[in-house]
């Protein structure tokens, strides 16, 4: 069932809500600019060391690429 989540509640579901569904106001919601062009910054959550090394985390600024050495 995506009531709520793709289509938008009944009125007879709940009465006080008149708003719009959860995608359709992730929709409207307007980007975020990430700053490309500026220093790579990358906050890690979480280190691994199973398999080698390996980091989690967002990017927030800059980008990264394969094999580029800078």
């Amino acid at each position: 069932m995506t009531m709520g989540i793709k289509d938008r509640i009944p009125k007879g579901v709940a009465d006080w809500y008149d708003g719009p569904s959860l995608l359709e106001y992730l929709d409207s919601m307007a980007s975020l600019d990430r700053k490309v062009n500026a220093p790579f910054m990358m906050p890690i959550n979480g280190k691994y060391r199973d398999m080698g090394t390996l980091v989690e985390g967002k990017i927030e600024a800059g980008v990264i690429k394969k094999g580029c050495l800078w």
